[in-house]
């Protein structure tokens, strides 16, 4: 019958050493199974915040971007009207209407490439995980 007692009387005659090496091992597996847990725990923490930086990338700052491009093209069709009115008049277009137009092309050409940008950012991460 195994019982505490015939237990111990197998660990007393086991040598002294050998008893307390198990007993090492057995604290190194406690605190590798403990690092492990902290290894997942702060590894889920990263994914999380990655998570988090990639909706930011694409729901905050694509979503101002596709915002502001279109205002551009409500923008572009009101530059339209004013250049096609100022030809029916034989006069020429506003200098300051110019100055707008030429603006306002040079931020969708910069808009567009940090969309663009962006894009390749966000499929950068998602490739790194």
């Amino acid at each position: 019958m195994i019982n505490k007692t015939n237990i111990n009387k197998v660990l007393n005659k086991l040598p002294k050493d050998k008893v307390e090496l198990e007993k090492v091992e057995l604290a190194k597996v406690s605190d590798l199974v403990k690092l492990s847990d902290k290894i997942k725990k702060t590894g889920d923490s990263v994914e999380t915040d990655i998570d988090k930086v990639i909706s930011s990338l694409d729901g905050k700052i694509r979503g101002k971007i596709k915002s502001v491009l279109g205002d551009i093209e409500k923008a572009e069709k009101m530059s339209d009207e004013i250049i096609k009115a100022t030809k029916e008049l034989g006069v020429d277009v506003p200098s300051d209407a110019k100055a707008a137009i030429s603006q306002i092309d040079a931020y969708r050409s910069s808009l567009q490439n940090s969309d663009s940008q962006v894009v390749k950012s966000i499929n950068g991460l998602l490739g790194a995980f």
